[in-house]
């Protein structure tokens, strides 16, 4: 079987679209061929597409890597006309090659050109309820890591961090910084994202501002890769990035 690989710039709705148009062939051809478990293969694969296409025009980038993911094992049915072509996620183009290998995680950057992964965790995410029910009520969301030390350690004043993202995205959409709490007793490392209240007359909603470190972004040389700056002293203690349900972990010492 031969394999051919089409590439699509994220970026690229017009290329997106005609990829969802391609598949829209492909189903025609096997509804015609009787071949059911085709054309619902081929279904799943166009509601992916679709999807994707909402999340460039909504500049989803937490989306956008979460479907990129599943468009790396597309259906493999024979396009129309072709040989048996099987369409791989949208790649980076080839000026997108230099820097971190990974778009949205984050690294550090001991020289330049050098990227050290930090601790990567799946953060444990849940939410707490408060107050009355019906009359006022109150949540809060947080994230836990398990363990009170992360196993990545700088000197204070020693670190220097650099994350990859799409071509034309905003690095704010897809990258905080928080600080953690520890809790010695539960061994684990937490720290509180959002709060929310309501109650008979109004709601609202709000991210925590006390845990969370401002930061601005510094573009490098390549495409799409920028160094993360702190906008505040960051004192000895246990950190955590925040790029979408991914957490990038490391702590700070004297």
């Amino acid at each position: 079987m031969i394999v051919r690989t089409t590439t699509i710039k994220a970026q690229d709705d017009a290329g997106v679209q005609a990829h969802i148009q391609r598949i829209d062939a492909w189903i025609a051809q096997a509804e015609g061929e009787k071949n059911q478990e085709a054309v619902d293969c081929l279904r799943r694969d166009r509601a992916t597409w679709v999807e994707f296409q909402q999340a460039i025009e909504r500049s989803d980038a937490f989306r956008m890597l979460a479907l990129s993911e599943a468009m790396k094992h597309p259906c493999p049915y024979p396009p129309p006309g072709q040989d048996h072509t099987v369409v791989a996620a949208p790649a980076q183009p080839e000026e997108q090659q230099e820097g971190p290998e990974i778009i949205g995680q984050v690294y550090s950057m001991p020289n330049e050109g050098e990227y050290v992964a930090l601790e990567r965790e799946e953060g444990d995410r849940s939410s707490a309820r408060g107050g009355f029910i019906g009359y006022y009520s109150s949540k809060t969301k947080s994230i836990r890591i398990e363990g009170v030390r992360s196993s990545v350690r700088y000197k204070q004043g020693q670190h220097r961090f650099v994350v990859k993202v799409w071509p034309g995205m905003d690095p704010f959409d897809l990258v905080k910084l928080y600080r953690f709490e520890v809790i010695e007793k539960k061994n684990e490392r937490v720290v509180e994202t959002s709060k929310s209240s309501r109650s008979r007359y109004h709601s609202y909603s709000t991210d925590n501002t006390e845990g969370r470190i401002r930061v601005s972004f510094k573009k490098l040389a390549g495409q799409g890769v920028y160094e993360i700056v702190h906008e505040e002293p960051v004192p000895p203690g246990e950190y955590a990035f925040l790029s979408g349900e991914k957490v990038f972990a490391f702590g700070v010492d004297e």
